[in-house]
């Protein structure tokens, strides 16, 4: 009997055992799934380092760089074509498309009808966009006070043709009618006569246009523009009793409004390599929408108005 009953309890035993030890295995997942370890996705670096490549080839604008970024876009062509790679077809594409964006910009502002104006110091009336707010240059000795605005040509008119165009330039403004320059906001049109000349060696400008007369108005900013400057106006006249660095430099690195900004002020940020701050980038954009978006959606905005916000912010 005690040799029965043992026995009894040892298969007992051995049942129950089985059993916890079944219920574990079924709990487990049979077919364990070890994911690999994730590599990082590079195929959008060829892309970017084309893009950057050919942007700075086609705007160079020498022969070396042209005949070199030719050959490569026909050699790729190739190679994608035998190898039948996508991503180096893509990487082609791309070199090829912004290299030529660049020298057709580039060809428009060398050799237009400006440049071509420009060569010859010709007399010329046009009429012109603001592009930026006048910046003022301090006389000195036999040169008087003036004002640079970066600006571009519409139409011009001179040494008997007449084109319509779209050139950047560079206005050289003085003279006694120099004050209501400063007046005139950005995005207006106006007509002007003036003495073409050929910028510095390496400017994206396509001349520099130099006049001594009053600012004629023909088309006013657009609802846009004139909205902005409804708001840079603000922040001046929120600034406008605080110290001459502060009153300038707020509107600077708020709104790239740079026309407060002295000439050793602006030199300084050359200097020193902080000119970006001063530039309404896609940095400051970036920054700037997160934080509008994000407050956006803290109140509670969702759907198709987050993107009425965000396109209000870039406005």
């Amino acid at each position: 009997m005690n040799t029965s009953a043992l026995r009894l309890v040892g298969a007992t035993r051995t049942a129950i055992s089985g059993l916890i030890s079944r219920h574990r295995r079924n709990r487990q997942p049979t077919n364990v799934l070890v994911a690999p370890a994730r590599s990082a996705d590079l195929r959008m670096a060829p892309l970017a380092v084309a893009a950057w490549g050919a942007a700075w080839v086609g705007t160079w604008g020498g022969l070396a760089g042209l005949a070199a970024a030719g050959t490569g876009v026909t050699v790729g062509l190739a190679i994608a074509a035998l190898r039948r790679s996508a991503l180096l077809l893509a990487v082609v594409l791309v070199t090829a498309v912004t290299a030529g964006a660049g020298m057709v910009d580039l060809y428009r502002v060398r050799h237009g009808p400006v440049a071509m104006l420009a060569t010859h110091r010709a007399v010329v009336s046009a009429d012109l966009e603001i592009r930026a707010d006048p910046h003022p240059i301090t006389g000195t000795g036999m040169r008087p006070d003036a004002a640079v605005i970066k600006a571009a040509i519409v139409h011009i008119q001179g040494r008997g043709g007449t084109w319509l165009v779209r050139a950047p330039v560079l206005l050289v403004v003085s003279g006694p009618q120099l004050a209501q320059w400063f007046d005139v906001p950005v995005g207006s049109r106006l007509a002007v006569d003036g003495r073409l000349d050929r910028p510095d060696r390496g400017s994206d400008m396509a001349a520099v246009m130099r006049t001594h007369g009053s600012p004629v108005v023909v088309e006013p900013p657009s609802p846009g523009l004139r909205l902005v400057e409804r708001v840079r106006d603000g922040l001046r006249q929120a600034v406008a009793d605080r110290r001459q660095e502060p009153r300038a430099l707020v509107p600077a690195l708020v709104l790239g409004d740079t026309s407060g900004l002295d000439a050793e002020l602006a030199q300084d940020f050359q200097a020193t390599g902080l000119t970006h701050l001063t530039a309404v980038s896609g940095a400051n954009l970036t920054l700037l929408l997160a934080f509008l978006l994000a407050v956006a959606r803290w109140v509670g905005v969702r759907g198709w108005w987050l993107r009425i916000v965000g396109l209000a912010g870039v406005v």
